[in-house]
C-alpha cells in the first residue's frame, strides 16, 4: 500500500516538478532570449517578459505537464506577443480611420487640409474597410502583415520572428494582398 502512494506521490511531482519561482529562476534566461528573437526591440522584449511570467505566474495551477516547462513558457510568450503585435496594429488601425484635431490652433493631423472633403471620407471609408477585413484575417497572416508593414521587417527578418519558412511568409502576405487588392477594386 505504502509503494502505491510513492507512486502517485512521484507522478505529481513529476507533473509539477517544482513550484513556479523555481521554474522562473531556473528559464529567466532562456525565455528572455526567445522573446529578444521574436521582438528584437529591448523595451518591448522587456514588457513582453514581464507580461509572461504574471500570466505563466496566472495559469499554473492549469500546466500538466504533458510539455516541457521550457515549452509552455515560450508558449505564453508567443502568445503575448501575437497579442500585443495584434492589439498593436488595432491601434494603428483606430489612428489611420478617425481624424483627430488638436485644441491649439484647430490644426488637423491630415496631411492637406486642402483636400475635398469628399475625397476625405473616401479615404476614410477605405481605411476603415481594409480595418474590418485585417480584423477577418487569421491571426497567422495578420501577424505577418503586422511584421512586415507596420514594424518594417523583410521578408526574412518576418521568418526569423515567427520561426517559420520564408515561403510561408511569401504565401501569407500574398493572400491578405488578395484580401486588399479585392477591397481596392471594390472602390474603384
Amino acid at each position: 500500500m505504502q509503494e502505491k502512494t510513492d507512486d502517485n506521490n512521484r507522478r505529481e511531482n513529476e507533473t509539477h516538478p517544482k513550484d513556479i519561482q523555481t521554474i522562473i529562476k531556473e528559464n529567466s534566461t532562456y525565455l528572455y532570449r526567445f522573446i529578444c528573437k521574436k521582438v528584437r526591440n529591448k523595451h518591448d522584449a522587456e514588457d513582453i517578459m514581464q507580461s509572461s511570467l504574471l500570466e505563466a505566474v496566472r495559469v499554473y495551477h492549469k500546466f500538466r505537464g504533458e510539455s516541457h516547462v521550457r515549452t509552455w513558457l515560450c508558449g505564453i510568450a508567443y502568445n503575448v506577443i501575437r497579442n500585443e503585435f495584434k492589439r498593436r496594429a488595432q491601434e494603428d488601425a483606430m489612428l489611420c480611420s478617425e481624424p483627430t484635431f488638436e485644441y491649439e490652433g484647430l490644426e488637423s493631423d491630415y496631411q492637406n487640409m486642402d483636400e475635398d472633403p469628399a475625397d476625405t471620407f473616401e479615404r476614410n471609408r477605405l481605411l476603415q474597410d481594409i480595418s474590418r477585413h485585417y480584423d477577418r484575417m487569421t491571426d497567422k497572416i495578420q501577424d505577418v502583415v503586422h511584421s512586415l508593414i507596420i514594424e518594417e521587417n523583410s521578408y526574412q527578418q518576418t521568418a526569423d520572428l515567427f520561426d517559420i519558412p520564408l515561403g510561408t511568409v511569401r504565401s501569407r502576405m500574398s493572400k491578405a494582398r488578395e484580401v486588399f487588392r479585392d477591397r481596392r477594386q471594390h472602390f474603384s
